[in-house]
């Protein structure tokens, strides 16, 4: 007998430990935590190179182990996680996007400055205005 032990989780332990024989289900290795899918062959009793299994329902309520036996029969190994890496495009305009952008808020700007000036010309021009009526008026009073 082997010296390993491993452990399944199953939707019915019963159902599991009833049907003996070859199925592929993802095992963890006790003695590693290791986890991986493997075609396995149970049998109630031990026998020539077969190691420990301890059979587990899933979720809280079943924390009870059933033992039988099993041989690792192969490891199917998963093909490599290879992520994708995405080049980063344009974020921002394209080229006549990027000009035309560049024409507007220079249209934008000199419309302000002119406004600005216009504005500026108009508040002076009535400060001149103010400035004189006062400056007239007491010569006037006299």
């Amino acid at each position: 007998m082997g010296e390993k032990t491993y452990r399944v989780f199953v939707e019915n332990p019963q159902e599991f430990l009833a049907k003996h024989g070859q199925v592929t289900i993802q095992v963890l290795e006790d003695d590693m935590g290791e986890h991986f899918n493997a075609k396995i062959m149970t049998s109630a009793t031990p026998q020539e190179s077969m190691d420990k299994l301890l059979v587990q329902g899933k979720g809280p309520a079943s924390q009870t182990n059933r033992e039988c036996y099993v041989k690792v029969m192969e490891r199917i190994e998963e093909e490599a996680y290879i992520p994708t890496f995405f080049r980063p495009g344009r974020m921002g305009l394209d080229r006549q996007g990027l000009k035309h952008a560049l024409e507007e808020r220079k249209r934008r700007d000199a419309e302000k400055k002119k406004t600005m000036t216009t504005d500026l010309e108009e508040r002076r021009k009535r400060r001149q205005e103010i400035t004189e009526d006062l400056l007239k008026k007491p010569e006037e009073k006299k």
